[in-house]
């Protein structure tokens, strides 16, 4: 080992052992980390270390998750990420196949090495072992039965092997592997088995070409014939692409008498929606009691008024963290409080759009979705709420839009400009024009590709108004300003290429599409995915 030494090595082992404290727990891993790579230059050598040669077992799952948790934890950045892979990698290998390290060890460095990057052959694997089988064989039996029924603990396993957090879907080799582990956990520990080869399974249908991996994973759940498996295939049976495995499966267990029984869930305590930005899509938080009844877990789902539920994942812990950070980063948006039962309906309309649309479920959703309550998933699409702007009270006229181009210089209404294929394929295929005709190019595109997008833009609008309400500013003259016109827009009071927030969207999709497609870019998603340059 580098410079430090079995003194370097004694000193974070003491700090390790402060992990052992139940109060010391809820420091983050992460914060932990960091403070000790600050005291100690060659903590990481010493973790990976302890990780393979200490005698205490609780010693080495404490150094194995924190030399983990930059892989883990989205915060951490590249640069330490490279810096445990460098420093750290070379003993854990040395360790791995050193003859003189315990077969149970190093069931536990071989998965660290994998995560850290380092690909070790099958017959290498095996070889580095006394006995490969029987080190198999006993962390099953023994390890596998003692992963408590936690959705940290899951969410966790489901990122090792590398199922969700990732950039591209997991590889078919990816969920193979999943599904085998899920399959021995199975077998040991039912209630964890049950929910893990289930989100493996979910996740797995997202693609056509993992169909095959999706209905082993499924019919492996139906195997185990639990409550809990029946209210999990019971529940895919709503999702599209998930469905067709898992309806037969669930009705097949309720007939022979497996009533489904949702996993637990955590106490409610409050939720936060935020207003939609220009490409649709919105954050919806909704915070429950951790389990140290202290902090606060933080469910987080982005929705898309077009593709549905976008993402799902959880802040354990960290709920009034997450709050502060998504309040003091809003520029573009703003949030709202919502209560518990109008939450569960805005996912109900996700979940709707997924069904019209016949797109898949994310299924790490399911993980999280006994949270949402244990009644089945009801597909209902929902429309915006605007009553407190008082819209029936309101004199009809062609007036109503007046002033309205001011709303563009308003972030949470100003974003909702024009951005369809259409409005793409009109500029990519437009003829140049000089400066002085680009207005009959605006005007062509008002009459064209922008009027297609009228009803979305109703849409988002209504969403915004419907959050601004929310929080309480339906009071706000932009708010009413925005309201007068979608009323002036929904009832075709006045033209939709006369109205002056209109042609302002117009003006700033020209130049901004313009602009994309001379960058190469074909549609708004590709710009998107890109990211600011």
């Amino acid at each position: 080992m580098a410079t430090g030494g079995s003194e370097a090595i004694l000193e974070v082992r003491s700090r390790v052992l402060e992990l052992l404290n139940p109060g010391r727990q809820d420091t983050p891993p992460l914060v932990f980390l960091e403070a000790l790579l600050a005291e100690h230059p060659h903590s990481l050598q010493a973790l990976a270390h302890l990780v393979s040669r200490d005698p205490d077992g609780e010693v080495r799952k404490w150094a194995m998750a924190l030399l983990a948790t930059p892989r883990q934890d989205t915060s951490a950045s590249q640069a330490l990420k490279r810096r445990v892979k460098k420093e750290a990698t070379p003993l854990l290998l040395a360790a791995f196949e050193d003859p003189d390290v315990p077969d149970a060890h190093k069931v536990y460095v071989g998965p660290l090495l994998e995560l850290l990057g380092t690909r070790i052959s099958r017959g290498r694997y095996v070889a580095a072992f006394r006995d490969f089988q029987e080190a198999l064989e006993r962390f099953q039996t023994k390890d596998l039965a003692a992963i408590p029924d936690d959705g940290e603990v899951l969410q966790d396993m489901l990122i090792q092997m590398k199922l969700i957090r990732e950039r591209a879907r997991p590889s078919a080799g990816a969920l193979r592997v999943a599904i085998e582990f899920g399959l021995h956990l199975a077998c040991h520990n039912p209630v964890v088995g049950a929910p893990f080869l289930a989100v493996t399974g979910a996740i797995a249908a997202e693609s056509p070409r993992h169909r095959p991996e999706a209905e082993v994973a499924l019919r492996a759940v139906a195997a185990l014939r639990t409550p809990r498996a029946a209210w999990l295939l019971s529940e895919l049976a709503r999702w599209p692409a998930a469905d067709a495995w898992a309806r037969p499966l669930a009705d097949d267990l309720t007939a022979s008498g497996v009533a489904p029984e949702a996993p637990p869930a955590p106490p409610f305590h409050r939720a936060l929606v935020s207003t939609v930005d220009g490409s649709g899509s919105r954050s919806l938080a909704l915070f429950f009691q951790a389990r140290n009844k202290e902090d606060l877990d933080a469910l987080v789902l982005i929705l898309n008024d077009e593709r549905g539920i976008k993402d799902a994942w959880c802040a354990y812990g960290d709920g009034d963290g997450l709050e502060l950070r998504l309040n003091a980063e809003a520029r573009a948006f703003a949030t709202a409080p919502v209560r518990e039962p109008l939450a569960r309906e805005l996912v109900s309309d996700a979940l709707a759009v997924h069904l019209k649309e016949a797109f898949p479920v994310p299924g790490q959703l399911l993980l999280f979705r006994p949270w949402l309550g244990p009644e089945p998933s009801e597909p209902r699409a929902r429309a915006p709420q605007l009553g407190p702007y008082g819209l029936t009270d309101l004199p009809r006229g062609g007036d109503l839009a007046a002033g309205s181009a001011r709303l563009f210089e308003d972030p949470i209404f100003g974003s909702l400009w024009f951005s369809g294929d259409e409005a793409y394929e009109f500029f990519r295929t437009a003829p140049r024009v000089r400066e002085g005709r680009r207005r009959q190019l605006v005007e062509a595109f008002l009459h064209g590709p922008a009027k297609l997008e009228r009803e979305r833009l109703l849409r988002r609008m209504a969403l915004n108004l419907e959050t601004e309400a929310l929080g309480g500013r339906s009071a706000k003259p932009m708010n009413r300003l925005a309201a007068r016109t979608w009323l002036a827009l929904s009832e075709r009071l006045t033209p939709f290429a006369e109205v002056p927030y209109v042609r302002k969207l117009a003006q700033h999709a020209a130049e901004m599409i313009s602009e994309n497609v001379a960058r190469g870019f074909r549609n708004q998603r590709e710009v998107n995915e890109a990211g600011p340059f």
